[in-house]
């Protein structure tokens, strides 16, 4: 099975913005800690731009499979007939106990 991107032929030629988890970090640390920030939107980024058309053929070669066109669909309707797979993966997540049905 190939890998294809999960959404529409524009996103997936788009010029995307892109951040690391420790500028991100400090970016919410600042917001959280300032009283000036409060209730306003900050987007943070590093400066790295992207497109996913030329970071997908390189995932998937990693992975030694075909990378195919993106193909757009809608993951609540993927997975309508997944209740209770996602109720048990729920259970799980929360330390739960599992009871098969």
């Amino acid at each position: 099975m190939p890998l294809r991107y999960p959404a529409s032929p524009k996103a997936y030629h788009i010029l995307a913005n892109g951040t690391d988890a420790t500028l991100l970090a400090k970016a919410m640390e600042w917001a959280a800690l300032n009283e000036a920030c409060y209730g306003d939107i900050f987007n943070i980024t590093n400066g790295d731009v992207f497109r996913w058309s030329q970071v997908f053929p390189q995932i998937a070669e990693s992975f030694g499979i075909n990378c195919a066109d993106p193909q757009t669909f809608s993951l609540t309707l993927m997975h309508l007939d997944s209740g209770e797979e996602i109720v048990k993966l729920m259970s799980y997540l929360k330390g739960q106990k599992i009871i098969p049905v």
